[in-house]
């Protein structure tokens, strides 16, 4: 007999990083980087990873910056994804929660490999 798989979609929140990339490259390695959240609609949670990285790269983008250089955001990588159990968004929808431990000052989430 065959198994048959829901094709009912559900919400995710993805939360990825970027990095920047300045065209000089700055001698102390200083670099920015973001965090952003956003809503994906899928089928199950890796389909939700597999859309949220297709998504975040056509995110990434170059602009001049005020001394001339080119600075590129670059997707790194989907940090993770979270299932809402909200289906209906309003005032104090949450969209994103996790546990986590604080080591020293750094969020260990933030501890990015470089």
């Amino acid at each position: 007999m065959r198994k048959t798989t829901s094709t009912k979609l559900s919400w995710f929140t993805a939360r990825c990083h970027f990095k920047s990339e300045v065209g000089s490259k700055r001698k102390d390695g200083a670099r920015l980087w973001e965090e952003q959240f956003f809503l994906v609609r899928a089928m199950s949670k890796k389909h939700a990873e597999r859309k949220a990285k297709h998504l975040a790269r056509r995110k990434q983008h170059s602009y001049k910056n005020f001394a001339g250089e080119t600075v590129s955001w670059k997707f790194a990588e989907v940090i993770d994804v979270y299932e809402m159990i909200a289906s209906r968004f309003g005032d104090g929808t949450e969209v994103y929660s996790r546990f986590f431990s604080r080591s020293g000052t750094l969020d260990a989430s933030l501890r990015i490999k470089v």
